[in-house]
């Protein structure tokens, strides 16, 4: 699909990534409308792009930069997760003992 090898016999010496090939991610992108299983194949269809061997540099970087932001936002998820479910659990206690 994105084999770096097929793109620089088509474009000559520059392994150019093509409009096709930008849309084409951009509809795997479109697989997290599917709650959950969307966004796990998704994901894994991300890694192998990444860190496949024959996928274009280009591609590769984009790839990466997206996971990075998947990770990112994970990370700001769990800590709101934490924050206001510790703060729902404090506030339960309080209403228990206090009223």
């Amino acid at each position: 699909m994105f084999n770096e090898g097929k793109l620089l016999a088509q474009n000559g010496t520059s392994a150019t990534v093509r409009v096709k090939d930008w849309l084409l991610l951009d509809c795997i992108a479109l697989l997290n409308l599917i709650p959950i299983l969307g966004s796990i194949a998704c994901i894994v269809i991300y890694l192998i792009i990444a860190f496949g061997s024959s996928s274009a540099v280009s591609l590769k970087n984009r790839v990466l930069a997206s996971l990075i932001w998947v990770a990112i936002w994970i990370v700001i998820m769990l800590l709101f997760l934490f924050a206001f479910g510790g703060m729902a659990a404090i506030q339960s206690i309080m209403n228990y003992y206090y009223y």
